[in-house]
């Protein structure tokens, strides 16, 4: 936890995204960048009964941290997304988990 979820990048990208950009979201939230998923999903978009590309699209995750940590978080994401697929929109879009709804090995994280 958080969880990223990523569509529309190839496996390698987000492989690098993996490598560069984790690391950094740990630092800014003070994480251990272990905890942190990546995980791709492959998803097609569809235009007037054609396929079409899709621009990167990133959900996270994660517990509330606040405007101005998610605010800093999204910049650091659209950087990294960016910089990746210059081209297009990037969107990034936050999913806050109520600690009393997230589970591991069955205990909640609230308390």
């Amino acid at each position: 936890m958080p969880h990223l979820r990523v569509r529309f990048l190839t496996e390698e990208k987000v492989q690098h995204l993996s490598e560069k950009m984790i690391p950094e979201l740990a630092s800014l939230t003070q994480t251990p960048a272990d905890h942190y998923t990546l995980e791709l999903i492959s998803s097609k978009l569809f235009s007037a009964g054609k396929p079409t590309a899709g621009d990167p699209f990133c959900e996270v995750l994660w517990f509330d941290r606040g405007p101005a940590m998610q605010d800093q978080a999204a910049e650091l994401i659209t950087r990294h997304l960016r910089a990746i697929h210059p081209e297009g929109d990037v969107v990034v879009c936050f999913l806050p988990l109520g600690r009393t709804a997230y589970y591991e090995n069955g205990r909640h994280f609230g308390s």
